[in-house]
């Protein structure tokens, strides 16, 4: 179960919509299993629709900033969005939506556009070359 929640402080619980339509903007129309009607702001209700499965243990998401220093946050879960699987990192939610890269159980590393590194060190190294080429 998940819950959205509408600008006014209305909760929705997505095992009870039938049906969401976007009207405009943000602004979004729930359909509930009861006949009732729910219109709104809210921020990507769709997320809230997507699966999550448990993701098993070794796996950390690589952030990287401006500057070019990497942190690391443990991967709980995968969200099976459309266009793939996005990791959800613990600490729950942060507005960092964007990680650079998966370091993977074996040490391998895979960035955001699918290409393989065979550790952290040749990550790194290919992340240090990108931020001299942008300079």
């Amino acid at each position: 179960m998940s819950l959205i929640q509408l600008e006014d402080g209305d909760l929705i619980n997505t095992d009870n919509v039938i049906k969401f339509t976007k009207l405009r903007g943000d602004i979004y129309k729930f359909l509930d299993v009861n006949g009732g009607e729910h219109v709104g702001t809210a921020n990507w209700p769709e997320e809230k629709f997507w699966p999550v499965l448990p993701a098993a243990a070794g796996y950390m998401a690589i952030f990287s900033d401006d500057e070019g220093s990497l942190r690391c946050r443990t991967v709980v879960g995968w969200r099976v969005c459309p266009g793939g699987n996005f990791a959800i990192v613990e600490g729950g939610e942060t507005g960092e939506y964007t990680y650079s890269a998966i370091l993977q159980p074996d040490g391998s590393v895979i960035d955001i556009d699918g290409n393989v590194f065979g550790g952290i060190d040749a990550f790194i190294e290919a992340e240090a070359a990108g931020f001299a080429d942008a300079a």
